[in-house]
C-alpha cells in the first residue's frame, strides 16, 4: 500500500501485471495492491479477501473514510495507464475502463481492527521484488509453453479417424439444439452473403488517401535499391556491412548473427538423423497449430501475430500483417541459434530494428540453457510483447511530443506584442472608416449623416434604384457590423 503520491508513483512503476490494484472511486486515497498467485487471476480472489481490501483502501482515504459508503474500483495493473505528461505524482488512467470492477463498500469497525493488528511496516526493496516476480514468471512460462508444445504434438499425432470421432462427439448426438441448428445453418448460402460484402466494401473504400504514413514513404524510398538492400531495409537491417553478392537470406542471416554474444554453434549430433527428427517434430507441431499452407518452403517460413492490432497513430488503418519470418532452412537449428526478421504492420524501419535488437537479447540470454529446445513458438510470442512495448513507448514519446509543440505555441502567442491601439475614437468611427475605404461613400461627411440613420429602407430603396439585383456593399457591411 502506499502511503502517499510518491510511494503511489513507485508502486505504479514496479507494479507487475497481474497485480490487482485497488482505488476509492472519484475520490483520493491510497493505491492497494494484492500480488496474486503464479496461476490465479482476479476472478480467484475469495470475498473475503476482497472485502479485506476494500475496507483496507476505504480507511486509507480521508474523504472515503469518513464515509459510510462507497464505491471502490479495482482492476489488474496491466490496465492501469500511465501518461508521461500531464500526470500528477501518483496519478494513473486506464487502458480500458471496461476492465475495471466496482463494488460498494460499507463501513465495518471490526475488519478495520483486525487489519490494523496484522499491520506490517517494512522498508521493501520494490524493484528487487519486480525482478523476483519477473524471473519466475519467466520460468513459469517456459513450462506453459512447453506444454503447449507437446499438447499440439500430441494433437499432431493422432490419426484422421480420431480427429473426426472427437469432432463428431463435440457436436454432440444429433438430438440437441446445437446440431439442430447446425443442420438449418448447413442450408444457407454463403457464398453469395460473402459477394454482397465484398462488393459493398469494395465500393466504400474507393476515398482518397489523404496521409502518407511513415511505413508508406519508407515504401517509396526502397525502389530505388536493390532487390537484397531493399529486403533487408524493409525488416530493420542496415546494408552497410553486407556484399552485394550474397543471397536475401544469406546476408540476413550474417546480419542477425554479426551481433549476437552467444553465437557458438553448439556440437550438434553426431547422427544426422537426430538432427532432422528434432526438426521435423517441431515443424509438424507449427502445422498443426497454424495451417501445412504456412510451411511449403521447408524450414523457411513466416508466421502472422494475428493478436497485434496496429496503433491508428502509427501505421493507420491497413497497414501490412505483422509477420515474423525464420530462416533455418539450411542451418543446424536447433544445435544452433534461429534466425529471424520482422516486417509488416506498419512498423517504421527504425521501429522494427528496435524490436529485433529486443529478441536478438532474448536469444543471448536463453540460448545456452536451450540449446536443442524448439523456440519457434515461444519466439512468435517474445516478438509480439517486444512489438506491443516499442509501440508503446513510441506513442508516449509522440504524444508528449505533440504536447511540447502545444505548449511552445501557447508560449508564443503569449508572448506576442498586442496589436497597435486603434485611431478610432469610437465604433462608429471604425466602422465609417471601413465603409470610406469600400468606397460606398464619396465623402466622410456624406458618411456621418447616413451613419446616424437607424432605418436602412433607404439604403435598400437606393440599391433597387441603382438597378442591383442583390444587396449593395452597404447592406453587406451592415450585416457585418451589426
Amino acid at each position: 500500500m502506499g502511503a502517499e503520491k510518491f510511494e503511489n508513483e513507485q508502486l505504479i512503476r514496479t507494479g507487475v501485471a497481474s497485480d490487482i490494484w485497488f482505488h476509492v472511486e472519484d475520490v483520493s486515497s491510497a493505491h492497494v495492491y494484492l500480488r496474486l498467485g503464479a496461476s490465479n487471476t482476479i476472478d480467484d480472489i475469495s470475498e473475503e479477501t476482497l472485502e479485506d481490501m476494500c475496507q483496507l483502501v476505504k480507511n486509507n482515504s480521508i474523504s472515503g473514510s469518513k464515509m459510510a459508503s462507497c464505491k471502490i474500483v479495482f482492476t489488474t495493473h496491466a490496465n492501469l495507464k500511465k501518461e508521461l505528461v500531464g500526470m500528477d505524482v501518483g496519478t494513473v488512467g486506464f487502458k480500458n475502463q471496461k476492465l475495471c470492477r466496482f463494488r460498494k463498500c460499507n463501513k465495518n469497525r471490526d475488519i478495520i481492527k483486525r487489519l490494523e493488528k496484522s499491520k506490517l511496516l517494512a522498508n521493501w526493496d520494490y524493484d528487487a521484488e519486480q525482478k523476483k516476480w519477473v524471473d519466475a514468471e519467466r520460468i513459469r512460462q517456459k513450462a506453459v509453453n512447453k506444454e503447449k508444445f507437446f499438447d499440439a504434438l500430441a494433437e499432431s499425432e493422432k490419426s484422421d479417424e480420431v480427429r473426426m470421432r472427437e469432432r463428431m462427439a463435440a457436436l454432440g448426438d444429433g438430438g440437441s439444439g446445437l446440431d439442430a441448428a447446425l443442420d438449418q445453418l448447413s442450408g444457407i448460402n454463403f457464398a453469395a452473403i460473402t459477394t454482397t460484402s465484398t462488393t459493398t466494401s469494395t465500393s466504400t473504400a474507393a476515398a482518397p488517401k489523404t496521409k502518407k504514413w511513415k511505413w508508406e514513404e519508407e515504401e517509396e524510398n526502397r525502389r530505388a535499391l536493390s532487390s537484397t538492400d531493399s529486403f533487408l531495409v524493409e525488416r530493420g537491417y542496415s546494408v552497410a556491412s553486407t556484399s552485394t553478392s550474397k543471397t536475401k537470406i544469406e546476408a540476413i542471416r550474417t546480419l542477425f548473427f554479426a551481433k549476437l554474444a552467444n553465437k557458438e554453434v553448439c556440437a550438434a549430433p553426431s547422427n544426422s538423423s537426430t538432427l532432422a527428427s528434432a526438426r521435423e517434430e517441431e515443424l509438424d507441431v507449427l502445422k498443426a497449430i497454424y495451417g501445412d499452407e504456412l510451411f511449403e518452403n521447408g524450414h523457411n517460413f513466416a508466421l502472422p501475430i494475428e493478436s497485434y492490432e496496429p496503433s491508428e497513430t502509427l501505421s493507420g488503418t491497413s497497414p501490412p500483417q505483422l509477420t515474423v519470418e525464420f530462416w533455418n532452412e539450411n542451418s543446424l537449428y536447433p544445435f544452433e541459434p534461429p534466425v529471424l526478421s520482422l516486417v509488416g504492420g506498419g512498423l517504421s524501419e527504425e521501429l522494427l530494428a528496435e524490436v529485433t535488437t529486443i529478441t536478438r537479447k532474448w536469444v543471448d540470454e536463453e540460448w545456452h540453457e536451450r540449446v536443442g529446445e524448439p523456440l519457434v513458438f515461444e519466439l512468435v510470442e517474445v516478438v509480439r510483447e517486444a512489438v506491443e512495448c516499442v509501440v508503446e513507448k513510441f506513442e508516449n514519446a509522440e504524444k508528449f511530443r505533440v504536447q511540447e509543440g502545444e505548449t511552445l505555441r501557447r508560449k508564443e502567442l503569449a508572448e506576442r506584442p498586442p496589436p497597435p491601439p486603434s485611431n478610432h475614437k469610437s465604433e462608429a468611427e471604425r466602422r465609417i472608416d471601413a465603409k470610406a475605404r469600400l468606397g460606398e461613400f464619396g465623402n466622410s461627411n456624406q458618411a456621418v449623416e447616413k451613419e446616424g440613420r437607424e432605418n436602412n429602407t433607404k439604403h435598400t430603396n437606393k440599391s433597387k434604384n441603382k438597378g442591383s439585383s442583390g444587396p449593395s456593399n452597404l447592406d453587406l457591411i451592415n450585416d457585418l457590423f451589426s
